[in-house]
């Protein structure tokens, strides 16, 4: 996020003044590499945008199915610890005709994934950085934009109670639609450009709401979405790091795919979100979001001299 973004956001607050070393400042925010750096939690603030481990029952994909339970929205998916357990779980699989999603319990981004059937499943590769992996089946009847995969990147934000105040959630009405970067061809799963959907800067910009879906459809898309994201809000049980901050919330990115039925499905729930716009996009997703996040965070905890006066309409509210 652009230097000139910042300070556009900070002069329209009125009395923000960047922070300076040597006394605690009242607001923290870490993207990138900073999120994941441990020492940044040692610096105390009255508001920070990260929770505590409780995320954890949602972020760590063998907790999400855990918790959430069997539901109707949820890939069949087994999970194991070592080479002994995957190779129990090949004896159950290795008859099936169908694919199979191979990829780390705490991996992101896309790295570990791998596409397998029965001819490849003494192909898999484990690595050492994980410490627990998944098979998840593969959804062989995709809905398709022109040709291609996709997935859904619908951000999630949660705050924190404070006091009396209840913890609540909502989601970003600017839903990101991801492509796979070839053609659909259920049966080459030695290209995994065709199988596995990930963030492409220079893919044309695309959103939800952009897809020429009928009313019907739609509506069932948004009506399940909602489904998922009530599921969510209800089993996201997390406040702040004791000592850390008084106040905190976080963002977090919800991945889902549709199928040809336009039933929605639950892949992910990640931490990790990333600020990452089309690069040919003329909507200014990254400002748009960031403004969003601090009139339902900072705003409310540390209310601006300069309140706005109209309504921030940009994420939807959940519970």
């Amino acid at each position: 996020i652009s230097e000139k973004v910042i300070d556009e956001i900070f002069k329209n607050k009125g009395n923000w003044v960047k922070h300076k070393y040597g006394n605690k400042p009242d607001y923290i925010r870490l993207d990138g590499k900073h999120y994941s750096d441990k020492n940044n939690y040692k610096y105390q603030s009255l508001l920070k945008n990260i929770v505590n481990d409780g995320k954890n029952k949602l972020t760590v994909k063998s907790n999400l199915f855990k918790t959430l339970g069997n539901k109707p929205y949820l890939p069949t998916t087994y999970f194991f610890d070592h080479i002994e357990e995957l190779n129990k779980v090949k004896l159950k699989l290795i008859s099936e005709s169908r694919a199979w999603i191979f990829k780390p319990d705490e991996g992101f981004s896309g790295e570990g994934i791998q596409v397998l059937t029965k001819e490849n499943f003494h192909k898999i590769k484990l690595n050492k950085k994980f410490k627990r992996w998944n098979l998840q089946e593969y959804i062989e009847n995709p809905l398709l934009i022109d040709g291609r995969k996709f997935h859904l990147r619908v951000l999630f934000l949660y705050r924190s109670g404070f006091a009396k105040e209840k913890s609540k959630s909502f989601w970003f009405k600017h839903v990101p639609v991801y492509l796979a970067k070839e053609k659909f061809v259920y049966e080459d799963f030695q290209n995994e450009d065709i199988h596995i959907s990930h963030y492409q800067a220079d893919q044309k910009a695309l959103y939800l709401h952009d897809l020429k879906f009928s009313k019907k459809n739609l509506s069932k898309i948004v009506k399940e979405m909602k489904i998922i994201m009530l599921d969510l809000a209800d089993n996201l049980k997390a406040g702040c790091y004791k000592g850390d901050s008084l106040r905190c919330y976080e963002l977090f990115g919800v991945d889902l795919m549709i199928t040809k039925d336009f039933d929605v499905k639950l892949i992910e729930f990640n931490s990790k979100v990333g600020f990452k716009e089309f690069t040919k996009d003329k909507f200014l997703f990254n400002k748009t979001l960031l403004e969003s996040e601090i009139d339902l965070t900072c705003d409310y905890f540390l209310p601006p001299e300069n309140k706005k006066l109209e309504t921030n309409n940009n994420f939807v509210f959940i519970k």
